[in-house]
């Protein structure tokens, strides 16, 4: 399991939305979460900690984002699907 930090991607294990991937956007007491399609920037998920795994893939593009703040829903969409690719190989 890799780091909880902001922009990390992590997948949720629990109930009827096992295996459901998201990106983390914000940290602290709570974790939010958003998939930039049903959970968009604007509302995302809080989450509990010990329902979500992130997995350990790293994405310069999406990273630069979130320290600029120009981070998108379209760029969340995209950050997964690229992921979901990489597993694919």
């Amino acid at each position: 399991m890799a780091d909880i930090k902001k922009g990390s991607i992590c997948r949720c294990f629990v109930r009827q939305k096992i295996g459901t991937y998201y990106i983390i956007v914000e940290t602290g007491n709570v974790i939010k979460v958003s998939d930039g399609k049903y959970r968009p920037l604007s509302n995302p998920k809080v989450k509990n900690l010990k329902h979500l795994e992130t997995v350990d893939y790293e994405d310069k593009e999406r990273i630069r984002m979130i320290e600029n703040n120009r981070l998108q829903n379209e760029n969340i969409k995209y950050s997964i699907k690229k992921y979901l690719a990489h597993l694919d190989k």
